[in-house]
């Protein structure tokens, strides 16, 4: 999908300019972002709480339901919601084009609440195409809150596709069924960017069966289950969807007090049986997982349905609660590239990237007599820290696991090398598998330094302090801290993140736990806000600026004269 799009979707904001000269000072008062609007191409109707649909729908004379003004709507138009909630199921019927969506914008960002009362759905964008939603609240349904699905809800209906959510938030799926916050369903070339997804649902997002979507900037958290499939509740699913693009998204930290079947799980990239659909091309830049049971990342597939081709780059597993679990499960992922990850754990007995190929299927080719399958995947210049074993490749189901690992950091892990119980790479004699028992030449065990006293849980985002130089110029692992767009990490900071204030407000009003997106002990606007990564970030983007937006990194064969090098303290910015 090209997220630049149409004349009318590209627009400069100064909020990212505005930010990067800002972050380099030491203030305690945080700003947010600004936002960007789309612009009104045609006529604006306006929808009151206190409005009549009887009326022309003015400023002065706005309609009573939003539902009243998506069925008068022509393409270029926009509906301004003004605050308040708005008991409605919406179903928008009428498509826009692309040089002309029609557009359904909160008229204050976040104000605009549209609540299923946990017997209706707030939004099903079924068969509608070239809309776009701003700054709208979606709360309390009966099955999931918002639906982007073809004109029957079946593979064979009109998709639903070039629609844009901005800034749009969902909480909470009172049902009992397969129900997510946010589904995606048989329909590509859709863009969701600054979105929540939290609360209650069998997954926070679900991309299924679809080509060509892009999440971005979305922040999950799972709080309970609906009770279908508990053994497996995922934070976000890719499932059978090809060419997706997910970048900056963060899987929070889990509340410490879930509700049954919780969506903590894991980040899935997944295949198996049904339809004709695969996993291929799917793309992640700049994620977190944080915390969550079974994995980090999982990349899974069974029944002969491979999931491949895929990216994992400077993304981010951290394990440093009472949760423990392997960094990444690389299940069925063939010709898979995980680049600059940092992969910390919290040292009990689990694997920081574990290969364990396997189709896990009942097909006569999985028990030995057929012919073998290999998976083949590479992890290169990356970190890993903190866990029983570093790496493991293991081999079922008459498959060969082979992974190609070279310049990684293993830092203070159990065994650095392979798990020695299982840690041969398997080589057979119709598909020879490259690799070697232990470590690559170009990979060291070395004891990393992370600045956490300063920045907290924000030093892992930022780089180990002494991590050497990678092939590429960049220090090994992930740094976290500048947005990507399309694939490309952009100069705009990341944080604070774009829907910070939305998410401390509103996870208060909807969640079990108010939680910060960002911060973690910082005090904004009178309140300390918790659960985030940074303690401050005060001097870092300062500080890397200054660098050229690079520290001065020691190189792989500096290893040996690095000494206790450690990341000064933030200095004061001259006003």
């Amino acid at each position: 999908m090209r997220t630049d799009g149409p004349p009318w979707l590209i627009r400069w904001s100064m909020a990212g300019l505005l930010a990067a000269a800002w972050l380099g000072s030491s203030s305690t008062v945080y700003p947010t972002t600004a936002t960007t609007t789309l612009p009104i191409l045609g006529r604006a109707y306006y929808v009151s709480p206190a409005g009549n649909d009887g009326n022309p729908g003015t400023q002065d004379a706005p309609f009573g339901t939003i539902s009243h003004g998506l069925d008068v709507v022509a393409p270029g138009d926009t509906i301004v919601v003004r605050d308040g909630v708005y008991a409605e199921a919406l179903t928008p019927h009428t498509s826009g084009t692309s040089g002309a969506p029609i557009t359904l914008r909160a008229e204050h960002d976040g104000q605009a609440v549209v609540d299923g009362l946990g017997v209706r759905r707030p939004l099903v964008v079924q068969g509608v195409s070239h809309t776009a939603y701003e700054g709208l609240v979606f709360v309390n349904s009966n099955h999931s809150v918002v639906m982007v699905i073809t004109s029957d809800q079946t593979p064979t209906g009109v998709p639903s596709t070039h629609n844009v959510f901005r800034r749009v938030s969902a909480y909470n799926v009172f049902g009992t069924g397969n129900d997510h916050i946010i589904e995606v369903d048989w329909s590509g070339d859709n863009l969701f960017e600054d979105c929540v997804a939290a609360g209650r649902g069998r997954t926070t997002i679900a991309n299924f069966g679809s080509v060509g979507n892009t999440f971005r900037r979305c922040w999950m958290r799972g709080d309970e289950g609906t009770g279908s499939n508990c053994g497996s509740n995922v934070v976000f699913t890719n499932y059978l969807s090809s060419e997706s693009l997910y970048e900056n998204m963060i899987a929070a930290q889990p509340v410490d007090n879930p509700g049954p079947c919780a969506a903590q799980r894991d980040v899935s990239d997944w295949a198996n049986t049904y339809g004709t659909d695969e996993n291929t091309h799917n793309r992640y830049y700049g994620s977190i997982s944080t915390d969550l049971q079974l994995s980090g990342f999982n990349v899974d597939a069974v029944q002969f349905k491979h999931t491949r081709d895929h990216v994992y780059q400077d993304c981010v597993v951290l394990y440093d609660g009472t949760h423990g679990a392997n960094g990444i499960n690389d299940l069925a992922g063939d010709h898979v590239t995980y680049d600059h990850l940092t992969l910390v754990g919290n040292g009990t007995t689990y694997v920081g990237f574990d290969m364990r190929a396997s189709l896990g299927c009942d097909d006569p080719r999985c028990d030995g007599t057929g012919s073998p399958f290999p998976f083949t995947s590479s992890l290169q210049r990356s970190v890993i820290e903190g866990f029983y074993y570093a790496i493991a490749v293991t081999a079922h189901d008459n498959t060969n696991g082979c992974l190609a690992h070279t310049e990684n950091v293993l830092s203070n892990n159990h065994g650095e090398s392979f798990d020695a119980g299982a840690n041969t790479v398997i080589s057979s004699t119709t598909t020879p598998c490259p690799g070697t028992k232990g470590l690559d030449p170009t990979e060291r065990a070395l004891s990393l330094t992370w600045a956490t006293a300063i920045y907290g849980r924000g030093a892992y985002l930022l780089g180990a302090t002494n991590a050497p130089r990678a092939s590429d110029g960049r220090p090994a692992g992930a740094q976290v801290l500048y947005r990507y767009q399309d694939g490309t990490r952009t100069t705009v900071p990341l944080w604070p993140f774009p829907m910070e204030d939305r998410v401390w407000q509103e996870t208060a009003r909807y969640t079990r736990h108010q939680q910060s997106p960002t911060w973690d002990g910082v005090v904004v606007n009178g309140e300390q806000r918790t659960g985030g990564y940074w303690k401050t970030l005060a001097g870092v983007y300062h500080r890397l600026r200054r660098r050229r937006l690079m520290p001065s990194w020691p190189s792989v064969q500096n290893l040996t004269s690095l000494g206790s090098m450690e990341l000064r303290p933030p200095v004061q910015a001259p006003r």
